[in-house]
């Protein structure tokens, strides 16, 4: 959506990402695309190939939570790499934007929801694996490269929608909503459907600290779920927090648990 004002008027345009899904809906007329909660049905060779394959440059993915501007170019985001670029005036779609460095370009999560700073950007991204990571990264304003603030080992990576940043401090929230990575690979299910619900965790604050890298705490408490901080300050020397909780994970399939039938009429092209 663009919005821009001149003469004393506003004008308004939208524009769909052109994306592997937008291309399957509007031009095949089939909702049948991979995505955060649905996942066409493939056999465990083909699974493997998807996950271990390098990135593919042609296939766009459908960027539709956020927006934002990394290395002079805007961006959308999803939650699977990469970001998309787009004209900021047209709204056409330039193709996907490449990090330049060493950090996974593929088989990761990272954040919709970067935090722009006065000089560069704070974000994360999960590196799945035998060994997982919660990876803390800062981009340079003006650069395409991720530096790294801070990597944590995590077995079973928690699913965390969003995070906190506050003036020394970057604050993950582990719901206790987590994953065994390999069962991406073994288990015929989409992205999030492989997440389960485990209340005896409890849910833990990791505190990083963001000059450092050091995780300077971890505070556990009862089990909630949230897709979004809200704010986060420091106040004498403590860490005031606002998050939008639910007491479970149900919420997401409130959201994404819904029909994909083929529909019955052609779809006209936007």
């Amino acid at each position: 959506h663009a919005f821009s004002f001149q003469q004393g008027r506003v004008y308004y345009s939208n524009k769909f990402i052109r994306s592997k899904a937008f291309t399957q809906v509007f031009k095949e007329g089939s909702f049948h695309y991979e995505g955060f909660a649905v996942d066409p049905c493939r056999s465990l060779f083909q699974k493997l190939i998807t996950f271990f394959s390098a990135y593919s440059p042609e296939i766009i993915q459908n960027t539709n939570i956020n927006v934002a501007k990394l290395a002079d170019e805007y961006v959308s985001f999803l939650e699977t790499p990469l970001p998309v670029r787009f004209d900021l005036h047209t709204l056409e779609t330039l193709g996907m934007f490449n990090y330049d460095d060493k950090l996974p370009h593929a088989k990761c999560w990272e954040s919709a929801h970067p935090h722009p700073l006065q000089n560069y950007t704070v974000s994360y991204l999960v590196d799945y694996g035998r060994q997982s990571y919660y990876v803390l990264y800062k981009i340079a304003q003006g650069s395409s490269e991720r530096q790294v603030i801070a990597k944590i080992p995590v077995d079973e990576p928690s699913y965390m929608h969003s995070f906190s940043v506050t003036e020394n401090f970057a604050i993950f929230t582990e719901y206790p909503y987590v994953v065994k990575p390999l069962d991406f690979i073994l288990k015929n299910r989409p992205f999030i459907k492989n997440y389960f619900w485990d209340a005896t965790r409890g849910t833990q604050f990791l505190v990083i600290n963001r000059h450092t890298g050091d995780v300077v705490g971890r505070y556990r408490t009862k089990p909630f779920f949230a897709f979004h901080h809200i704010n986060a300050f420091e106040k004498d020397q403590s860490i005031i927090l606002d998050v939008a909780s639910y007491d479970n994970a149900d919420i997401i399939w409130e959201i994404a648990d819904y029909s994909y039938e083929t529909p019955k009429k052609n779809i006209s092209l936007p």
